[in-house]
């Protein structure tokens, strides 16, 4: 979810304007911050897919890139995730 820039000017317009009011009017920042989320499909394809890359020793920036996809995180987040992942997936050892 991203809030567009004309909708944060206007928060921001908002907010500031606040250090004249001694008041929040909370329906007013409602309404200003109420934006529309697409609801996002995932299937167990994607997800199989991930965790292949996730422990695959080449699939590091496939799995990134695939994981901003499924969730919509920036790239900082993702890498933070992955990288996370990847830590316990190929730390852990399988039984026989």
């Amino acid at each position: 979810m991203k809030l567009d820039k004309i909708k944060f000017a206007k928060v921001v317009q908002y907010i500031t304007n606040l250090n004249h009011q001694n008041y929040l009017e909370l329906d007013v920042l409602d309404e200003l911050i109420d934006i529309d989320v697409e609801p996002t499909k995932v299937n167990c394809y994607d997800i199989d897919e991930l965790l292949h890359q996730i422990i695959s020793p080449d699939g590091y920036i496939s799995a990134i890139k695939t994981y901003r996809a499924l969730t919509g995180a920036n790239l900082k987040d993702s890498k933070e995730a992955i990288e996370r992942y990847r830590k316990v997936f190929l730390t852990t050892d399988t039984p026989d």
